[in-house]
């Protein structure tokens, strides 16, 4: 027998002598078909003609058969490979263009919803891993730097009547029975280097079904003017005010005023109330019929808003899971 030096001895030796003296391959065509340079096909054969090693007698069949595998099993190896990274440099050219296209209309949007979009876009197309699309995000300086500091717009102080928190234990259970509010506030630039703030309102309506819904907001001088509660009492509906100062008391509607503001209006420049409107009419539709949503379970809400029951969301409500322990407690008394 031969003494094979190397891996690839070992594997195609065999086989490029089976070719040559079976077949009638020269060594050009044998190096097309196993990943072995035409002249280490050359110096192999050479080998074998003159008996440099030890005598070689004719391979059994067994053993043809056996290398045949292996080398079929490599060229296909080979040619998979081939396919995969023609696949990646595909992918790694078209993302960046679909993440720029995206961030045009939501310029504020994250890794994940963004991967999202992109996997149900081109499901059929081999869409790129979640990894391998943040760490592309990352590499072309797409991540979103988040604001930390926010301006007090909530007055408190007013003296004003109040209203208790009737929502503090509850959860909707169908379309309209809880409707949560807040106000927040857009700059706009005048010409003559002047700005102001414009007001704006915010609502996000909570699924559920009710004649008479509960409307929620904070404790600011605007909801509890007597101008604005006599509008929601001539039309029967139920007042609910946070108790505190904290957000998380209001959270649905700090999260949609806080989504508008920082991920669709993130670094647009208004220089009149028309500009607004337009942006504003965009980013609405943008957010109902593109947008998926953690806490509809990565869906759309043109999508949840079809569907029965209680939709699973990507993170965890500890608020919820307390207030149903808390009937189920009570319940077993």
């Amino acid at each position: 027998m031969y003494k094979l030096h190397t891996k690839k001895q070992e594997l195609y030796f065999d086989e490029v002598i089976r070719l040559h003296y079976e077949k009638g391959y020269g060594e050009d065509r044998i190096s097309t078909i196993i990943p072995v340079g035409h002249t280490t096909v050359n110096r192999w054969i050479r080998i074998f003609a003159a008996g440099k090693e030890t005598e070689k007698t004719v391979m059994p069949e067994t053993k043809i058969k056996e290398k045949r595998k292996i080398s079929e099993s490599a060229e296909s190896e080979t040619v998979s490979r081939a396919e995969y990274e023609r696949l990646k440099a595909a992918q790694e050219s078209f993302a960046p263009g679909y993440v720029r296209s995206v961030r045009e209309r939501d310029p504020g949007i994250g890794g994940v919803k963004l991967w999202m979009m992109y996997v149900k876009a081109f499901a059929a197309g081999h869409p790129m891993g979640r990894d391998r699309f943040c760490e592309m995000i990352d590499r072309y300086d797409r991540k979103i730097r988040r604001r930390i500091r926010a301006p007090r717009t909530t007055d408190s102080g007013h003296g004003l009547p109040t209203y208790p928190n009737l929502v503090k234990s509850f959860i909707p259970a169908a379309p309209n029975q809880l409707w949560v509010i807040d106000m927040t506030y857009i700059m706009i630039t005048l010409g003559d280097g002047c700005a102001f703030c414009y007001l704006t309102m915010a609502f996000k309506r909570i699924e559920g079904l009710q004649a008479v819904p509960i409307h929620h907001s904070d404790r600011g001088c605007q909801y509890a003017s007597r101008e604005y509660v006599g509008r929601l009492k001539d039309r029967g509906i139920s007042i609910s005010m946070t108790e505190c100062g904290d957000p998380k008391d209001n959270a649905q509607a700090e999260r949609v005023n806080s989504t508008m503001k920082n991920e669709f209006l993130k670094g647009m420049v208004f220089h009149d109330i028309c500009d607004v409107r337009r942006a504003v009419s965009r980013a609405v539709d943008f957010y109902n019929n593109e947008r998926p949503h953690m806490s509809l379970d990565m869906m759309i809400p043109a999508e949840a808003s079809s569907r029965t029951g209680e939709i699973a969301r990507r993170w965890r409500s500890y608020r919820q899971e307390a207030i149903k322990k808390s009937a189920a407690c009570a319940g077993c008394d």
